[in-house]
């Protein structure tokens, strides 16, 4: 069974036409386009911020046939790095582990160690108060639960859900980065 190709097929067949959610004081809506010509594209969603912001997201299957190169990311296009990934053979994907929690490590990279430190600190405090933030012991996020053998989410979850949260930490990641023109009207977080 390839349960990379049927978790694609999900995400593909079931991404909603339009999302929107609310980040602090900002809302976001963002609805489903026609997919780009970029290699690997699996969905593109074109969006707005209540502040005219105006934000292009692709959800990318970049891999290598007969590598464990394999992965899923969130990229603006145009842009040459991704805005965040999670990697399918890391998280059981391809093994066909049962039950998967979708994470990664909070990851910025840049030169300048000391704003990276500062950044993450930010992209930390912005994904727990979202609720996105999987471990403050090992700064992962989380985009949900889901069974690879009965191709379902867990724990109330969905498609929807998890592109939603997924475009959610996309606009986290890039305001964190600083380089996406993406403003947020930030309140204290805890």
């Amino acid at each position: 069974m390839d349960y990379v190709y049927n978790f694609i097929e999900k995400i593909r067949n079931e991404s909603p036409k339009e999302v929107d959610f609310l980040i602090q004081n900002t809302k976001f809506i963002f609805k489903k386009t026609v997919v780009s010509n970029t290699e690997n594209a699996l969905v593109c969603y074109e969006g707005a911020s209540s502040e005219n912001q105006k934000i292009i997201f692709e959800l990318r299957n970049p891999h290598i046939k007969g590598t464990k190169f394999n992965r899923i990311d969130l990229n603006i296009p145009g842009r040459s790095g991704q805005i965040t990934c999670f990697h399918l053979e890391n998280l059981g994907f391809v093994r066909g582990e049962p039950i998967i929690d979708i994470t990664q490590i909070i990851k910025l990279s840049g030169r300048n160690k000391e704003a990276n430190k500062i950044k993450k600190e930010l992209a930390i405090n912005l994904l727990s108060s979202e609720g996105l933030l999987y471990s403050q012991k090992d700064n992962r996020w989380y985009l949900g639960t889901y069974n690879n053998q009965q191709q379902e989410w867990l724990y109330g979850r969905d498609t929807e859900r998890f592109i939603s949260d997924f475009l959610r930490l996309g606009v986290i990641m890039a305001y964190v980065r600083g380089d996406d023109g993406i403003k947020l009207q930030l309140t204290k977080t805890r």
